[in-house]
């Protein structure tokens, strides 16, 4: 077993015991030497993940566990609020529907709801792309503050300023009709459009996306564009009132 792992099995013991543990018992259910498990436990406290509560009472769960926690609720709520939504517009439109979230500069798909026709499509469910290429990941950056911005342009574009600048155009056109739309852009021959969504205080939560071949598309592209926006603030409604 590795370093990493065993760190990886404090952490979890920590996590998931129903009330404080000591270092010993850490030591004991976690298989490791009680050196090993004061080393391991020293380092997570370091790094907020775990607290020592004292001698009499253990270790516990620390600030970035509860907001591990915290973030996988939000993110288990808007799904269950978005998958019969997009369930129904993939049935509407017989296309794939897509549940996005921005992570880093990653936009990762949470859930996919597949066409019944043929599709090939580099999202699927677990997967991520880059936040500076396609409608999905525009539809997420255009809301997210300009620090994020000039993150994701720093990091993925580097020193091309002219990918910046017009990375940075197509957002602004984003953030001004609400939704964003592309072609070819990730996979050759796709076309996409993508809405974002809002909870409450005009919170992004993620964005809906709707995929189809390019020679499916043709003269559906307006009722395909006005559906996912439609379906985003149904979504977006829905999470406010939660």
């Amino acid at each position: 077993m590795s370093a990493v792992e065993r760190l990886l099995d404090v952490l979890v013991t920590v996590a998931t015991a129903s009330e404080p543990v000591s270092a010993k018992q850490v030591s004991e259910r976690a298989g490791i030497p009680l050196s090993s498990a004061y080393r391991h436990l020293t380092l997570l406290k370091d790094r907020d993940f775990i607290v020592d509560l004292g001698r009499d009472l253990g270790y516990g769960p620390g600030p970035i566990c509860l907001k591990m926690a915290q973030s996988f609720d939000r993110t288990s709520q808007v799904l269950a609020v978005a998958l019969p939504e997009m369930q129904r517009l993939s049935l509407l439109t017989q296309e794939s529907v897509g549940l996005m979230k921005a992570l880093g500069t990653e936009v990762f798909c949470l859930e996919m709801i597949e066409s019944p026709q043929s599709l090939r499509c580099s999202f699927s469910k677990g997967r991520s792309q880059p936040l500076s290429r396609g409608a999905s990941a525009k539809a997420l950056l255009a809301f997210l503050p300009q620090t994020v911005q000039d993150e994701v342009c720093n990091r993925l574009l580097g020193d091309d300023d002219a990918a910046r600048s017009a990375l940075l155009r197509d957002l602004k056109e984003v953030r001004a009709r609400g939704y964003a739309e592309s072609e070819g852009e990730v996979d050759a021959g796709v076309w996409g459009a993508s809405a974002p969504i809002f909870s409450h205080d005009a919170r992004l939560e993620g964005g809906l996306s709707l995929m189809a071949p390019s020679t499916r598309v043709g003269q559906r592209r307006d009722e395909l564009i006005q559906l996912t926006v439609a379906t985003a603030k149904v979504i977006s409604m829905r999470l406010q009132q939660v």
